[in-house]
């Protein structure tokens, strides 16, 4: 698609910005996913940001509904979008709360959100995902006690499907050494 749209590009006159935001909308668009203007990284200013985006309008490269810019929107995609932002603003002080509980877990260094919920989007069956920073050599323990913790106190609620440890990783001399195990459990539902 990208091939696609390159030789399509070249034959319009667009400038650097134009073709950023394009490269943005056709990523999004893979995971169906309009965007705000704030959303989006431009080199220019907000006036700059409106007029780019009214000339790829323009252009017929993207598509304006309201507030929301994609490249093919549609009332389903734009609905989808508003409720998982409104869902994301209620979930989030819930997913605050629970990084800061796992902050104090044994050997963890750092709990940050992740997923959907960390771009301000949460679907109908989203769930809550963390990346967990643990100290070296002491990951398999934090991880032991988290998974225990869940099977002893969250085990049966509602919100099992809502706490997913979507990786943990080793802090290592100031930078951190990636995943050495990932859960995905939005795609198979993993239970501990």
């Amino acid at each position: 698609m990208l091939t696609t749209l390159d030789a399509e590009v070249q034959t319009k006159s667009m400038t650097q910005n134009q073709v950023r935001l394009l490269r943005q909308f056709v990523y999004y668009s893979i995971f169906n996913y309009p965007l705000s203007a704030s959303e989006l990284e431009t080199d220019g200013k907000e006036s700059e940001l409106l007029e780019d985006l009214r000339h790829l309008e323009a252009q017929q490269f993207i598509q304006v509904d309201e507030d929301l810019f994609g490249i093919e929107l549609t009332d389903e995609l734009i609905s989808r979008r508003k409720i998982g932002t409104e869902a994301a603003l209620d979930i989030f002080p819930k997913a605050l709360k629970n990084a800061h509980l796992i902050f104090n877990f044994p050997f963890v260094k750092g709990v940050y959100v992740s997923g959907s919920l960390s771009k301000g989007f949460l679907s109908e069956d989203g769930d809550i995902d963390y990346f967990i920073i643990t100290k070296p050599g002491k990951l398999w323990i934090a991880r032991t006690l988290l998974i225990l913790y869940k099977k002893l106190f969250i085990r049966g609620s509602k919100s099992t499907s809502s706490f997913c440890d979507s990786g943990f990783f080793v802090e290592f001399m100031s930078s951190k050494v990636w995943l050495l195990q990932q859960f995905f459990c939005r795609l198979a539902r993993v239970q501990y």
